[in-house]
């Protein structure tokens, strides 16, 4: 073998080692820092049982940790099985938090200042609950404002992610289910956030549970969130929503709610065992409060025209107007106003609770119709050999007990 050639193999050969070295040192470094970025050293029960009393002592209810830990890197501390009790041990719990990843500037602790530069919380349940009488599940929240702080707390980023929230009011009762929330705030002008949810549910009584979905801008101040914009989706509706919550006290909360309704789908999920058909769209702008002890949903409303199928026969209502409000203890559709084969009619309807459980509510149905043109009304009816002249006026008024209603517990 020419000697040219022996020394390139040996060059070749000692480049291959060499390369093949740094390769194996760069793996075994990325591999090294990978493992020291992700280790976590458990802070033992001493330290997570501080935290878990001083915790406590913040929510005024038992707080748990199962694991409590700091990672090496970049000492981020770690909670994992994170729970807040509800009212009573047998209760659900308030929050329950498969991890939570808390990061904190450590220089800013000379300038007494508590940063967390970061907040991230994932595979989480949060529920609230309310009963009769204005009784809740949110916690009281110390956040020692009593007296003089030696230290500010200031937060720059939250991200919780993969959430979902249960409110239940077993009073009325309704419920209402946000899966798949995610939430994120961030220090920016004040607190700004966003929020989405899909896959949630929403269900009054004993009716169809509607589905559910959200997009919202909030920005937070002190103990209120101000939402500037929520676009929630339901099952039969779009509603383009503002509002705020007082998280301070809890359940206060008003928002301001312009929707777009089905008419045959409203139909379907809240009469879904009767056999007439309704048709039309309606458009609804109201005010929703909740607040402790109960809800008030009030506002008016209008369709360009609303259909009703029964018997065979399709009745339409032209220009329909009116008034609605969902109270604690009654249901009222006031004020309404429609046109009627050349005439025009008003309708109320109202359903109220006895108060005493067991006790069927009242209801009333009251129609009132002027000059109603007999001629277009008799050719609808197609009453054969048969046609009316002349205009109609009248007035006829429906009472009955029912089982219940829309704000009455069964």
């Amino acid at each position: 073998m020419p000697l040219r050639f022996k020394r390139f193999e040996r060059f070749r050969s000692h480049f291959v080692f060499r390369f093949t070295r740094l390769g194996v040192v760069v793996v075994a470094t990325l591999l090294a820092v990978t493992i020291v970025t992700t280790l976590t050293i458990d802070l033992g029960p001493g330290l997570r049982g501080l935290a878990e009393r001083e915790g406590s002592k913040r929510v005024g209810r038992p707080m748990h940790i199962g694991r409590l830990g700091v990672r090496l890197f970049n000492g981020k501390f770690v909670l994992e099985d994170f729970v807040i009790e509800g009212l009573a041990p047998t209760d659900r719990p308030f929050l329950k938090a498969k991890r939570i990843d808390v990061s904190l500037t450590w220089d800013a602790m000379f300038r007494r200042e508590v940063l967390l530069g970061s907040v991230e919380m994932s595979d989480w349940k949060m529920v609230l609950e309310q009963w009769a009488g204005g009784r809740h599940s949110f916690p009281k929240f110390n956040t020692g404002n009593g007296g003089k702080r030696r230290f500010v707390t200031t937060l720059q980023h939250v991200r919780a992610s993969n959430g979902e929230v249960t409110f239940e009011d077993h009073g009325t009762p309704w419920s209402s289910v946000a899966r798949n929330l995610d939430i994120t705030v961030t220090k920016y002008d004040g607190y700004r956030g966003e929020a989405t949810f899909h896959g949630g549910t929403v269900k009054i009584q004993d009716y169809l549970p509607m589905s559910a979905s959200m997009k919202a801008i909030f920005r937070v101040e002190g103990g209120l969130v101000h939402f500037e914009r929520m676009n929630l989706t339901t099952d039969g509706a779009e509603s383009l929503i503002t509002g705020e919550v007082d998280l301070a006290h809890w359940p206060e909360q008003t928002y301001q709610v312009n929707s777009v309704v089905d008419f045959k789908r409203m139909r379907e999920l809240f009469f879904a065992k009767e056999s007439y058909t309704l048709s039309g769209e309606g458009r609804f702008n109201g005010t929703f409060h909740l607040f402790k002890g109960g809800r008030l949903l009030a506002g008016k409303f209008e369709s360009d025209e609303a259909g009703l199928l029964i018997g065979g026969r399709d009745y339409r209502f032209p220009n329909l107007k009116g008034s609605l409000a969902w109270l604690p203890n009654r249901f009222d559709v006031t004020d309404t106003t429609t046109g009627f084969y050349g005439g025009t009619a008003k309708l109320k309807y109202s359903i109220v609770s006895s108060g005493r459980p067991g006790h069927p509510s009242k209801a009333t149905f009251d129609t009132e119709w002027q000059n109603v043109d007999l001629a277009s009304y008799s050719d609808f009816l197609q009453m054969d050999g048969v046609r009316l002249a002349g205009r109609w006026s009248g007035r006829n008024l429906l009472e009955w007990r029912a089982r219940q209603h829309p704000g009455e517990r069964t």
